[in-house]
């Protein structure tokens, strides 16, 4: 069984982990990326990335990957925006 509190830590440290990565890698990722959305998981920083955050989002369903994993836009996870989350 999930433990809620648990879950909401885990995707809360994910969180920061995906914010700070931005932060630290902002030229190199905006470079690479430009504003796709990324699929940034805890350790592993960016797994995915797609212009449209709903084909994004299947395809890692379909991977049936496990780790938490904090999808945005750099833009977004830097100023967050949130009235949009």
């Amino acid at each position: 069984m999930v433990n809620i509190n648990e879950a909401k830590q885990e995707f809360v440290n994910t969180l920061v982990y995906a914010r700070v990565y931005v932060q630290e890698n902002l030229d190199k990722l905006r470079s690479q990326y430009g504003e796709r959305y990324l699929a940034i998981a805890k350790v592993d920083g960016v797994v995915d990335s797609d212009e449209d955050k709903s084909s994004l989002i299947q395809r890692l369903q379909a991977s049936n990957d496990q780790r938490g994993i904090v999808i945005d836009t750099i833009s977004n996870l830097i100023k967050p925006n949130l009235s949009n989350n």
